[in-house]
Formats: structure tokens, C-alpha cells, sequence
């Protein structure tokens, strides 16, 4: 019993703090994320889609309403960030990126190709890379693109619902592949709602974020 005992204060002393030693404290999110709130000027209504860091450190912007905003100076210190549109026009884009000079968007029905030959800040050259049926649902979103290492794209396209999710139009519930002259072919299907594409540069593993199945046994 004695030598029980003993064995129990040992370790308790060991629990005890030491003498100078405070306890750390645990990381908050700003260790790793800084979350930066850009001002926006009165009459521009985003309702953002997509979100590209461009080589300059300007932020191009995409909206549901079919327009993409390139923002200059998001986070100079005692600078208003400045607004300019550089596209209109386009289908609810969920999804910009940029590469080799221009932005790439998915709208609702095709992949864009939106870049400024003029250099005025504004596109004027819209190219259709790729597209593919609606049926006129509302709930047949298009996400992208990304881009694989080998230069192909990435874009995912939501399922229609009809008080379930459906594939009212070809490619519906798919993730397709997209090359840069724009032929295009299935890479993955089982898909409902994949609002979110990530692409590991270093292996070309892709990943999305799936916003909810259809099998719900256990709860929503």
C-alpha cells in the first residue's frame, strides 16, 4: 500500500506546473488565415462567385450576376480599393481563375475565356472554350475551372433538383475534363451540388467539397 501510494504523488507531481512555465496560448485563426473586410462602394452589389488573385495583387472578383470586377489596391493601408468592371454580360459565374494574362470563368452553360488585347482594363474578347445542355432548371449551377498541372481544366456541374437531385441535361452530376482547345470529357460522376474544386499542384489530385448527398439516413 505504502509503496502504491508513493507511486500516486509521484505522478501527481508530475501533473503539477513548473515553477516559470505558463501554459501556451491555443492558435486562433488569425495565425493561420488572416481575413482581410474590403470595403465596397455604394451602388456595386457583388453577391461574389468566384475569387482569383491576380500576378499584381489585384483581386479579380466573379458575381452571380454575370460580371467580374477586377479590385486594385485591396490591401493598401489608407487607399480606398478601386472597382473596375472588366466583363458583363455573363451567366451566373461560379468560378474565376486566372492564367497566362487571362480569366477563366464558368458560367451557368459554358467555359469563358474572358482576356483585355487592348489593355484598356476591360474584356474585350470573350471565347467559348467549352459548353453543355441545360434543361432550364434553376438549380443547375456550374462551378470552375481549375487548372490541372498539364494545363486541362477542371469544372463541376450541379445536378437539377426536383424535390431530389436529377440529371435533367447531359453531364448533369458530373465533373468534366477540359482541355485547352476545349474538348471536353467525363472525369468523375456520382455528384450532386460540388460548389468547391481543389487541385493538389504537386501530384494533380483533385478534391470537392460535395454540399450535401441525397442519401440522408442519419440526418441533413
Amino acid at each position: 500500500m505504502k509503496a502504491i501510494t508513493r507511486y500516486l504523488l509521484g505522478c501527481a507531481a508530475l501533473l503539477l506546473p513548473l515553477p516559470g512555465v505558463q501554459a501556451q496560448e491555443s492558435p486562433k485563426e488569425e495565425d493561420f488565415y488572416k481575413i482581410v473586410t474590403i470595403p465596397v462602394p455604394e451602388g456595386i452589389l457583388l453577391e461574389v462567385g468566384g475569387v482569383t488573385t491576380l500576378p499584381n495583387g489585384d483581386i479579380g472578383v466573379s458575381t452571380r450576376r454575370g460580371a467580374v470586377w477586377i479590385v486594385r489596391n485591396p490591401y493598401a493601408v489608407g487607399v480606398y480599393p478601386t472597382f473596375t468592371k472588366f466583363a458583363s454580360g455573363l451567366h451566373e459565374i461560379l468560378g474565376l481563375t486566372y492564367k497566362d494574362g487571362s480569366l477563366y470563368c464558368a458560367q451557368r452553360g459554358e467555359l469563358t475565356k474572358l482576356t483585355d488585347t487592348n489593355g484598356d482594363g476591360r474584356a474585350d474578347k470573350y471565347e467559348r472554350i467549352a459548353h453543355w445542355p441545360l434543361s432550364g432548371n434553376y438549380h443547375e449551377y456550374s462551378f470552375g475551372p481549375k487548372f490541372l498541372p498539364n494545363g486541362d481544366m477542371i469544372v463541376t456541374l450541379n445536378l437539377a433538383w426536383v424535390g431530389y437531385g436529377a440529371s435533367l441535361a447531359k453531364w448533369r452530376g458530373w465533373m468534366m475534363r477540359v482541355t485547352p482547345d476545349g474538348q471536353m470529357s467525363p472525369w468523375a460522376t456520382g455528384l450532386r451540388s460540388p460548389a468547391g474544386i481543389g487541385i493538389m499542384q504537386s501530384t494533380g489530385d483533385i478534391f470537392y467539397a460535395e454540399n450535401q448527398g441525397d442519401w440522408v439516413g442519419s440526418g441533413r
